[in-house]
């Protein structure tokens, strides 16, 4: 793929050729779209950086990062930017809400996995949450003990 369009890139193309390769960029962002939207990648990875990344507090919101040895989660809270890198290469990019970049591989399926254990936890930080909140509205309600 990559081979074709540098070696037809090499010569001055004609405009059939570039309405065809508009429409198919088209189609490959529409359809790439969809499966982003459909996978939910967003939440995913924003919930792997803030659950399992480090936080980097600035001027305004937090900058989070998750890193492993092939996997790189960036995510600017107060811009919702968010960049996914996957063996130096980038996979993913949102800036400003946008979809800029998506590359879907095997990258896919450890976010997964980790959006699987960032959303346990989340759900036992809210368990634990619930449960204080309840002890201490119990205690207002109980008798007095001498």
């Amino acid at each position: 793929m990559t081979s074709e369009i540098s070696q037809e890139s090499s010569r001055v193309p004609s405009w059939e050729e570039i309405r065809t390769l508009e429409e198919r960029l088209k189609e490959l962002r529409t359809k790439r779209e969809k499966e982003y939207t459909a996978l939910r990648l967003y939440g995913k990875c924003t919930a792997i950086a803030v659950m399992l990344g480090h936080g980097q507090p600035l001027k305004y919101g937090v900058y989070w990062k998750y890193r492993d040895d092939d996997l790189v989660i960036e995510y600017d809270d107060y811009g919702g930017n968010l960049s996914v890198m996957w063996n130096g290469h980038y996979v993913l990019k949102v800036h400003s809400g946008n979809l800029e970049l998506f590359r879907p591989g095997p990258w896919i399926r450890k976010v997964c996995q980790l959006a699987l254990k960032a959303n346990q936890i989340i759900d036992e930080r809210g368990r634990i949450k619930k449960f204080k909140e309840l002890t201490a509205e119990i205690e207002k309600w109980e008798e007095v003990k001498e």
